[in-house]
């Protein structure tokens, strides 16, 4: 029989999913770089820049160089002036505070003490040992009197010689060179400053000449001669910061008086003897010390010397006019022989008033020597 119970419906299959489609394969394009980095175009620049500038130097420099050339020598002038002016500075600066001690001989005529100045200074030097004679015709050179003074054990003098401060300042300095008293010896060397308040540098050299005169020249085999020094005292004045050829100078002239003069006595066997027997009789021999700043008064000096064992002093006045006198303390002024010299008697009248030496020059004191 057949059932009238409808059969249930198959159970419907659930629809099967399709299946997932595989992705489509996506195209592959070439890799590029990132672009040009900071450090990349930081070059380039720097290699255009650099392009450039020797482009420029090539087309340029031609023109260029010489300016170059002149501004590296301009350059190296500068600083090579800038040295030498230090230079000189510092050996100006050594002559402005130069200083020896107030018992320092300079010069010395007595034979011992002479030589020991030849020991002690290696730059020392003697006067001539053969003098020469005054006659009408000038001076001549007397061999008898030079026998005479040879076999009289006569010495000449020692002296010091020019200070060596001075001499490389000076040497340092352009041509034509300052006076200085180059050649004879320096008793003084050392800053000064006038009345009304200008720095000087101050030098005071010394020269002397001697002579031998015959007194008697008609009485040979006998001969009377005598010897006679002149000493200079030179004083020079300069602006340390002009030295050129505006130095302001002023000369004393010390004569020995007659009766401070060496004799000699000479018997001559013949005119040609070469022993003659002699008698010499010194008198008159200095001593000159080192000159001494007054550190009371900037325009006041003093110097020592000695007459046959005598002390005395002279003093050395700066003005206004660059002009220093120089006075010693005995005798007095008898004559100015020009603008810039005058004698000096030590054995005349009464001292001389310290102080206001220059009143008694004549002309303007800031007169120059030729």
């Amino acid at each position: 029989m057949i059932s009238d119970r409808v059969a249930p419906p198959d159970p419907v299959a659930a629809p099967v999913p399709a299946s997932v489609a595989p992705a489509a394969p996506q195209m592959e394009y070439a890799k590029t770089s990132a672009g040009v980095t900071r450090r990349q175009m930081n070059l380039l620049l720097l290699f255009i820049v650099i392009d450039t500038l020797l482009f420029a130097a090539l087309v340029c420099l031609p023109t260029v160089s010489p300016y170059l050339k002149s501004m590296w020598a301009d350059y190296q002038k500068r600083r090579e002036d800038q040295r030498h002016a230090a230079v000189v500075q510092a050996k100006l600066n050594a002559c402005l505070a130069h200083t020896a001690p107030a018992d320092q001989a300079m010069y010395i005529e007595e034979p011992v003490g002479a030589n020991r100045l030849l020991a002690a200074d290696a730059a020392a030097v003697l006067l001539p040992r053969e003098l020469g004679s005054h006659r009408s015709d000038g001076v001549t050179l007397d061999s008898m009197a030079n026998t005479a003074l040879r076999a009289s054990g006569w010495q000449p003098p020692a002296r010091a010689e020019t200070a060596a401060e001075v001499l490389a300042w000076r040497n340092m300095l352009p041509t034509p060179y300052p006076t200085i008293g180059e050649g004879e010896t320096t008793l003084f060397l050392h800053q000064m400053k006038t009345p009304s308040g200008g720095q000087r540098l101050v030098i005071v050299s010394f020269a002397a000449t001697q002579y031998i005169t015959d007194l008697e020249p008609k009485k040979a085999p006998h001969r009377h001669y005598e010897v006679e020094t002149i000493r200079t005292f030179k004083a020079t004045v300069l602006d340390p910061q002009r030295p050129g050829l505006d130095a302001s100078q002023t000369r004393m002239v010390v004569n020995d008086p007659a009766a401070a003069r060496t004799q000699l006595l000479a018997v001559f066997a013949a005119g040609d003897d070469p022993h003659p027997v002699v008698d010499l009789q010194p008198v008159g021999r200095w001593r000159i010390f080192a000159g001494q700043a007054d550190p009371a008064d900037p325009t006041h000096l003093t110097i020592g010397y000695e007459i046959d064992g005598q002390a005395a002093v002279m003093d050395g006045w700066l003005n206004d006019g660059d002009r220093l006198m120089l006075t010693p303390r005995v005798g007095r002024m008898v004559a100015w022989t020009s603008g810039f010299e005058y004698e000096w008697d030590l054995t005349a009248g009464a001292p001389q008033p310290p102080g206001i030496p220059w009143l008694t020059a004549p002309g303007p004191a800031s007169r120059r020597s030729p």
